[in-house]
């Protein structure tokens, strides 16, 4: 996604905004642009969270992934850690180590899933109870539908193993 002026965007969008140092921002239907309100915590929001970063140089604007120690490199569908993508980097990452930008695959919803147990980079699907759980072995029934809510991540600007907010990336895998 590049960033746009408002004037660029259509009603009824979320954009990057190029003249309010790239800040996510809807224009809804009326053409009133708003900055999307904070939600993400330690200074992020909805749809932007700063990382760290695991190894460098990652480019602006690429794709990148969630380890489970908390931090994030460039994505990879080639490598293990390299295949949990949560979002695109907001500028350019020159050490590991750096806190950066990160404009999220969805929202993040702060505290969602904290004391739960899961890691960063986990995908968390609804639970047949209600709930949340990281693997779909425990789907039992005939009539169960496997949808993905998220990804597991840690608060922003921090580098964690423990998994306190949820990235909304929703997927239904699949329906009986």
């Amino acid at each position: 996604m590049e960033p746009i002026t408002p004037s660029e965007a259509p009603n009824g969008t979320l954009y990057i905004d190029s003249t309010n140092a790239n800040t996510p921002t809807y224009k809804n239907f009326s053409g009133v642009s708003e900055e999307l309100g904070s939600g993400g915590g330690g200074g992020a929001n909805f749809l932007l969270k700063q990382m760290q970063s695991d190894e460098a140089p990652i480019a602006n604007k690429v794709p990148v992934s969630k380890k489970p120690n908390g931090r994030v490199i460039a994505a990879d569908s080639d490598s293990a850690d390299g295949q949990f993508y949560i979002g695109f980097t907001m500028e350019s990452v020159s050490s590991v180590g750096q806190l950066f930008n990160v404009l999220l695959i969805g929202a993040n919803v702060e505290n969602a899933v904290s004391g739960l147990g899961f890691s960063p980079g986990d995908d968390i699907y609804l639970d047949e109870n209600g709930g949340y759980v990281n693997t779909v072995s425990g789907f039992t029934g005939s009539n169960d539908s496997i949808i993905k809510v998220g990804v597991a991540d840690c608060p922003a600007g921090a580098a964690s193993a423990v998994a306190t907010d949820l990235v909304v990336f929703s997927d239904v895998i699949a329906r009986p």
